[in-house]
């Protein structure tokens, strides 16, 4: 019912002004009104009764970017048409709600293209909807609720990357060309951990220790061949801007994007989340393992700051020598450089991917980005008014980059 208390108003001042005045005409338009009012309630009780709908399926996946079509058939039972109905989608998407006016014919059904437009990752719910019935005058209205929901995983937006090479690393990016072999001077020898190839081993120090001992390569690494990939999301500190408009959202497209491009190249690559709970994505392959990294992106959140270093102490482990290793992250703490000696010493080959926060009301990366170019660490700037593919056709460690960084 529509304005109840309004109706009920009416009805009183309009049966007192007949009592206390006894006009004729007063009185005529008490029954007029009356009559309106049993006309109203007989009207949206009549054309939301008998109606049933039916829609295709949809995906249990779709991604950012997108947008998804369903079709709604809605038929009503009887010869007598049921005009004046407007179906809503009544889903939790983000955004503007579907909505059409809605005349059923006697006997015959009404077909409608429910498209939804995907602009944030997350989990949803899509496929209900609620049939309005409004009575001719407005007086009275009932909303029924139709059709059952399903629960639909929106992934992240992937963008295509540039064939890119880290400097410093010659082709640990997605370059074309891969180098053949690692430099043949090791630097120093460590004991074996999971991930390091066995390729690398020391056979003179394992026998001498008992255990298996890995060479540790120069920090030269001009002829690198990586084999596994490593992203690290950091998603705990220096994050800023609201919605798709943040540095969250850049960090967790960048990181899709770079699974999606080196899964289809055939590599190996995993993932190390660090948030308020860290979670590690082992290293894997192949389209099974793509779409649980993308199902992870799709809901995750950036949370409460820590320390970035100790946690990713805990888990060093995971990488071994024949390893590149991307830290994505909004940071702009100059510490990131322990991080860079962390891995290194693990003869992992480290880049950066910082985000500037500045850019979406956060803090400048000026003091990482200095510090970590200094140390030689290929480092690239993702700016709010670049695309990725600009971001990656320039190294932030090269002078240029610098001297940037130090007037922001």
């Amino acid at each position: 019912m529509g304005n109840r208390w309004g109706l009920i108003t009416v009805t009183v001042l309009l049966a007192g002004t007949v009592v206390l005045t006894g006009s004729v005409l007063v009185l005529r338009i008490f029954y007029a009104w009356g009559l309106s009012l049993a006309l109203g309630i007989f009207w949206v009780a009549f054309t939301s009764r008998g109606i049933s709908l039916s829609t295709t399926p949809l995906p249990d996946r779709a991604q950012v970017g997108t947008c998804l079509r369903q079709q709604v058939t809605i038929s009503a039972k009887g010869f007598l048409p049921k005009p004046g109905l407007k179906l809503q989608a009544a889903g939790d998407l983000p955004g503007e709600h579907l909505s059409t006016a809605v005349d059923l014919p006697g006997g015959r059904t009404f077909l409608w293209q429910a498209d939804y437009s995907l602009e944030r990752r997350g989990r949803y719910h899509l496929g209900s909807f609620r049939l309005q019935s409004i009575d001719p005058l407005g007086l009275f209205r009932r909303e029924i609720a139709i059709g059952s929901a399903s629960e639909i995983l929106i992934h992240p937006l992937t963008v295509p990357l540039p064939p890119f090479s880290l400097p410093g690393l010659n082709g640990s990016g997605l370059s074309k060309r891969m180098p053949e072999s690692l430099s043949a001077s090791a630097s120093n020898i460590r004991e074996y951990t999971s991930g390091d190839s066995m390729r690398h081993i020391h056979w003179r120090s394992t026998a001498h220790t008992g255990r298996y001992m890995v060479k540790v390569f120069d920090a030269d690494r001009s002829r690198h061949r990586p084999e596994n990939f490593w992203v690290i999301l950091d998603m705990g500190n220096g994050h800023s801007g609201r919605g798709n408009d943040s540095t969250t959202e850049y960090a967790v497209t960048m990181a899709a994007s770079l699974a999606r491009e080196y899964i289809s190249h055939g590599y190996n690559f995993g993932m190390l989340s660090l948030g308020v709970e860290p979670v590690v994505f082992p290293l894997g392959s192949g389209q099974d393992h793509l779409t649980e990294v993308l199902d992870f992106l799709a809901t995750l959140n950036s949370g409460d700051s820590f320390s970035f270093n100790e946690r990713l102490a805990r888990h060093q482990g995971l990488f071994g020598s024949n390893s590149t290793v991307i830290i994505i992250t909004a940071s702009p703490a100059s510490s990131l450089t322990e991080s860079y000696h962390q891995l290194s010493s693990r003869g992992c080959a480290v880049a950066y991917f910082l985000i500037d926060g500045a850019d979406f009301g956060g803090s400048s990366p000026a003091a990482a980005g200095r510090s970590l170019t200094l140390l030689g660490a290929p480092v690239y700037l993702l700016r709010r008014a670049e695309t990725f593919k600009q971001s990656l056709d320039k190294a932030a460690n090269a002078i240029l980059w610098l001297d940037g960084v130090s007037r922001s």
